[in-house]
């Protein structure tokens, strides 16, 4: 006999309100975060793509299942702050007095003890975070760890704000407090994950662009750095900004965490007056014809330069 459906999975919370479409769309899109497809983030909470596409689109008649809402907390990027009360109130679902507290339902969830529906048979969200959270203490561990080495002072900041946002904040996977910055006049380290997003990864980072020119992180002491592991990520990203210039303090460093070693750092220029604090080589340019090779009219155009040098030769 097949298992029924639950329809109520957070006892003791009540629809008080219709459903928040926009606010709901926002925090499932922020939950996915930057450096996920919603194919691939509908692929980690269990369910069809469509079903996501329906909330961001807020093309919903009515309200999502309550295991969808679930699974978008559990799945959500670490770095995104959305929680399940959040996701809850745009639900539009609120507690009554003695309701179970909702991080126990997903608690429940994430150990296979609720599998209310066909979406929630799927449960990564557990794998999921702890191979975010070892990630996260590689890169962390890599930084700190070089930073040492070289002699400068740091320690762990507990708020992870890396760039203000007019609604949403941006936040780091890990932010240092040190005076390896001193010249700039900064204070804190701020380090975002770069997934290896290689060609998309443009529109990413000027995102990242605009945010910071609504609300500069240099006012906090801030210097914000995308980390990656990918070299030509890191590569094609490096020479795109290769000769560009902003207002605030911004890099995107290349790493090796399985050996702790922080490879190459490319550090843009700042605006103004103030000359950035380098502490690591940006490495070689990049011949990109021997990454992604030739096309076949670059082949043609090669061959036919080489054949007229030869011609003039003789």
């Amino acid at each position: 006999m097949a298992r029924s459906k639950k329809i109520n999975l957070f006892e003791g919370f009540i629809r008080v309100k219709e459903p928040d479409m926009k606010r709901l769309a926002e925090l499932t899109m922020r939950a996915k975060g930057i450096g996920r497809s919603l194919n691939e983030f509908a692929s980690a909470c269990g369910v069809n793509t469509s079903t996501l596409s329906r909330i961001v689109n807020q093309k919903n008649s009515g309200p999502s299942a309550d295991m969808v809402i679930a699974q978008i907390a559990l799945n959500a990027d670490p770095s995104s702050r959305v929680t399940i009360e959040k996701l809850l109130d745009a639900h539009g679902l609120a507690p009554v007095e003695g309701a179970k507290s909702p991080r126990e339902v997903l608690m429940d969830i994430a150990q296979g003890e609720l599998t209310g529906t066909a979406e929630a048979k799927e449960v990564p969200d557990a794998k999921y975070l702890q191979e975010q959270a070892a990630e996260s203490q590689r890169y962390r561990e890599t930084v700190q760890n070089t930073l040492l080495d070289l002699g400068y002072r740091l320690s762990l900041d507990k708020d992870t704000t890396a760039i203000r946002g007019l609604e949403f904040d941006c936040h780091a996977i890990f932010v240092f407090d040190t005076d390896a910055l001193e010249p700039e006049k900064l204070n804190r380290w701020a380090f975002i994950r770069l997934p290896a997003l290689r060609q998309q990864a443009y529109p990413t980072v000027q995102r990242y662009f605009g945010m910071m020119f609504l609300y500069n992180p240099v006012n906090d002491g801030t210097r914000v750095t995308l980390i990656t592991e990918d070299s030509i990520t890191y590569f094609l990203l490096r020479d795109m900004f290769y000769s560009a210039e902003i207002p605030a303090s911004f890099s995107i460093m290349l790493i090796d965490a399985s050996e702790r070693k922080i490879l190459h750092e490319f550090v843009m220029r700042r605006s103004g007056s103030v000359e950035p604090v380098r502490l690591f080589d940006a490495g070689e340019r990049t011949d990109w014809s021997e990454v992604f090779g030739q096309t076949e009219n670059e082949k043609q155009h090669k061959e036919n330069a080489e054949s007229k040098e030869g011609s003039e030769a003789i």
